[in-house]
């Protein structure tokens, strides 16, 4: 895992109290949460690979980006599990199973179902 300033729940509102007053924060080397209007996103460089809503939505993407070091954000700041099995990568939300990554993919965290 990358070192991390955010010791925090994976949730919106776990990420809403870290930001506080401010619209940007940095989270780690190149990871910044970000307020989006109503939304709160967590971008790595210039993708945003997580967006969660205030009614608990969390969208996922990789921006075509499929590298081991997205799948380390992806997991790192958000409570699912990306991993890769012959070139093709997957992810579970709580006890959803196995289902392949398709950026977009939505899932209900039930911390605020995964």
């Amino acid at each position: 895992m990358a070192k991390t300033n955010y010791h925090g729940p994976n949730t919106y509102d776990g990420y809403d109290k870290y930001l506080g007053r401010k619209n940007r924060r940095k989270l780690s080397h190149n990871v910044y949460v970000v307020r989006d209007s109503e939304d709160i996103t967590i971008v790595f460089h210039w993708t945003a690979i997580l967006r969660y809503s205030p009614d608990g939505w969390v969208v996922l993407n990789s921006g075509g980006y499929q590298t081991m070091t997205t799948k380390v954000n992806l997991n790192q700041y958000s409570d699912c599990s990306v991993w890769q099995d012959k070139h093709t990568w997957y992810a579970s939300f709580g006890d959803s199973g196995k289902m392949e990554f398709i950026d977009g993919m939505k899932f209900k965290n039930v911390d605020s179902l995964c």
